[in-house]
């Protein structure tokens, strides 16, 4: 495990299966990357808008700090629940696997 810069205390990086070195952040270190209260992510946790790796209850891919931006751009300007951002991020996840597809068929059909 590598540690690195000021940040330090909040990011690690591991190694995946092929050898590549991913980047994790821990769930103090999304709270303030992300300008939110600890107790903010673990109720997204408990929530299961977000999750930590297997087997690291308190370790998340960097992804995460983009869901958390959605999810706290869709608290603050339209003022939803946690429940109803739930079943928005399933939308908006299953509309960009749709787009990917699509384009997908798209580059085929050029073909």
């Amino acid at each position: 495990m590598r540690r690195m810069g000021s940040i330090q205390k909040w990011i690690t990086y591991r190694k995946d299966d092929s050898g590549e070195e991913i980047c994790y952040v821990t769930l103090e270190g999304l709270a303030r990357l992300a300008h939110v209260p600890v107790t903010s992510v673990r109720r997204m946790q408990e929530e299961g808008l977000i999750a930590p790796i297997r087997g690291e209850e308190r370790l998340f891919p960097q992804e995460t700090l983009r869901r958390i931006a959605k999810i706290e751009r869709l608290r603050a300007q339209l003022q939803i629940d946690l429940g109803g951002i739930d079943i928005i991020l399933g939308l908006m996840e299953r509309m960009e696997e749709m787009e990917r597809e699509i384009a997908a068929l798209r580059r085929e059909a050029r073909r």
